[in-house]
């Protein structure tokens, strides 16, 4: 689908413009579509939406933005337009989706290209059209770089209070909204900002009351407790189920302050003046004191620089709350993930995920040893879902701790890493309970062709079975280049599954795994060793 050839210098951006309806998806464009069109050919489903009189079955208005360079107001308040989503107030439409991706960031504060005025006519034409929205998602990274502000900030703005007060605020974008009423929101997600510096006294605090859900991206934790306020003397997250915080952003190392953290300048402050922190720091309470999380059920921390099992003791129980966590979530560097992490706080944890984001080396292995005895033999017996992240240098002889108080309990086991296959059969064998096994690559001796691993099996007295429970097995074999490991896989891993009826691999290792299977199904091999490959499936990767 083309239109006529651009003129020479124009700037060509791809547009998609349109509703999901009742049906929700009545209207979606394959990508390899997307690819093919230019400003001249938007496409949008709703003219045909208003041409058969169903306005009232739209839901959502999804807006997908792709150019060289940011676009100005009043392009794309034409292509708005053009595809009539202006045409009638859509009264059913709660939510709003905005993409917009820049190949190249061209600053446009003072372009002569904007007229006065243009970003609010914008604003209130979105206004008027959806007036009933309650959820706003916003995806511009160069929002800042190229305009100076949010340019969505007056809608979010005007759907802050009302009879349809927003519910949900989402914004990836590398400046903050800048919000004029009081933040009464059940979920908000902030991210790809920086919240480093002291805020400014134009920001309205978060009411802590109100909140379900929370991502905050880039925060500092000397700053963080600032952001919110409560109606009470304490602040109290009476409602918090949700909590995501991510500090990576906010840091880099300077050469001229030794052991210090220069944080980078708030992007809705004017103020360039470096902020700085002991590397060391750790957090600091809020003006009404130490906050409480009395629900809070989900907590992920990503990059915390300071005194982690301190940090940890905030959302632990504390008179008269007590603890409701069941998932943690805990990320960062070996200088940020200490090795006496103590998960007998949350009495309550169902699910685990720690992710060293940094290499492990052969001279670390006393540290790994030391974080997961810790962690894992402090947490519950009744631990039901485990995940697991480590960048090893080199293969090592891993092994996990001999006391792991959740060995019959678990279900779930994800591990984003490369295991010896002799050291995965011997986890598997302490996991009576394990159902779900994701596992990034298996390192093993390759099986060279398929007579090979027939000749193998056939070969074989017997096949000891290393795990009764388990149903599904995912593996990307991510270091492999080789198809034939997915033969040794089939041999030392798949046979000795008997309650396998599910294998996710590469999509181009599919084919090979289902002729490989048929083939020992027809040799009569699998009746004999593996009965189970007779019914196995085997499907690409899902994420």
């Amino acid at each position: 689908m083309t239109g006529d050839p651009p003129i020479l210098g124009e700037v060509v951006y791809n547009f998609v413009i349109g509703m999901l309806t009742i049906q929700r998806y009545i209207w979606l464009l394959p990508m390899a579509a997307v690819s093919q069109i230019n400003s001249e050919t938007a496409s949008s489903n709703i003219p045909a939406l208003l041409e058969i009189g169903q306005e009232e079955l739209a839901r959502q208005v999804c807006v997908w933005v792709h150019g060289p360079e940011s676009i100005l107001p009043e392009k794309l308040h034409e292509e708005l337009q053009r595809a009539k989503l202006f045409a009638t107030a859509w009264l059913n439409v709660d939510t709003l989706h905005v993409w917009q991706q820049s190949q190249n960031m061209v600053n446009l504060q003072h372009s002569s290209q904007i007229a006065k005025g243009e970003w609010e006519q914008l604003n209130t034409d979105l206004s008027i059209s959806l007036p009933s929205l309650r959820q706003i998602s916003l995806d511009d990274l160069s929002s800042h770089d190229a305009y100076g502000h949010l340019w969505l900030n007056q809608l979010i703005n005007e759907h802050m209070a009302g009879p349809y007060r927003l519910t949900s605020l989402r914004v990836f974008s590398d400046t903050p909204p800048r919000l004029q009423h009081p933040i009464q929101i059940t979920r908000l997600h902030i991210d790809g900002v920086t919240f480093s510096r002291p805020l400014a006294p134009t920001w309205l605090r978060i009411q802590a009351e109100c909140l379900r859900e929370l991502t905050l991206g880039s925060v500092s934790p000397q700053s963080l407790w600032d952001l919110f306020t409560s109606t009470r003397e304490q602040l109290v997250f009476e409602q918090l189920r949700s909590l995501r915080l991510v500090f990576f952003w906010t840091s880099r190392f300077v050469p001229r302050a030794r052991n210090a953290i220069v944080f980078d300048s708030d992007s809705s402050d004017s103020s360039s003046d470096d902020y700085e922190l002991p590397a060391a720091c750790g957090f600091m309470a809020s003006r009404y004191g130490q906050p409480k999380f009395p629900q809070l059920q989900s907590l992920e921390l990503r990059r915390f620089a300071g005194d982690l099992p301190q940090f940890l003791t905030l959302f632990a129980s504390s008179p008269p709350y007590r603890s409701q966590l069941q998932s943690l979530v805990l990320a960062g560097l070996k200088t940020e993930l200490p090795a006496h992490l103590d998960l007998a706080l949350f009495p309550h944890l169902q699910s685990l995920d720690v992710r060293i984001v940094d290499y492990i080396r052969e001279d670390d292995q006393l540290y790994l040893t030391d974080l997961l005895t810790q962690a894992f033999g402090s947490a519950p017996s009744h631990l039901s879902r485990l995940s697991l992240s480590i960048n090893f240098d080199q293969i090592p002889e891993f092994q996990f701790p001999s006391l792991m108080p959740f060995d019959q309990s678990l279900r779930s086991l994800k591990l984003v890493m490369e295991i010896e296959v002799g050291d995965l059969l011997q986890l598997l064998q302490r996991l009576p309970a394990i159902d779900f096994l994701i596992v990034e690559d298996i390192e093993m001796s390759p099986v060279t062709s398929l007579a090979l691993l027939v000749q193998r099996l056939r070969d074989m007295e017997s096949l000891s079975p290393v795990s009764l429970s388990l149903t599904q097995l995912h593996t990307l074999l991510a270091n492999s280049r080789n198809p034939h490991a997915y033969y040794a896989l089939l041999l030392f891993v798949v046979c000795r599954l008997p309650q396998l009826y599910l294998l996710r691999v590469p999509e181009d290792a599919v084919v090979l795994l289902n002729k490989a299977v048929k083939t020992l199904v027809s040799a009569g091999i699998a009746a004999n060793r593996a009965p189970h490959l007779q019914h196995l499936r085997v499907l690409p990767w899902a994420l």
